[in-house]
């Protein structure tokens, strides 16, 4: 594993919102050919920052791209940017 994108969001504490970044790191992977995409959380959910970091340091990726997400939406968010 050389080059690997790292969609990073700030939290998940249900199963819609990992399922959201799971299906968009598959779609991203789908148009980037020899390129790893995952995902991780940097407040809460699993995978962790940390712990996706760490996975990736033993599988050997030598380039990470983090590309902080606004996904998944956060219930408040709507209203708070429609302010």
């Amino acid at each position: 594993m050389s080059k690997t994108i790292l969609l990073l969001a700030k939290s998940a504490i249900a199963a819609k919102p990992r399922s959201e970044m799971e299906s968009l790191a598959a779609a991203v992977a789908q148009r980037l050919e020899g390129v790893n995409v995952t995902h991780a959380f940097s407040e809460q959910g699993s995978p962790s920052l940390r712990e996706r970091l760490t996975e990736l340091a033993l599988y050997g990726a030598t380039e990470i791209d983090d590309m902080p997400v606004m996904l998944p939406m956060e219930p408040a968010f709507p209203a708070w940017i429609g302010r």
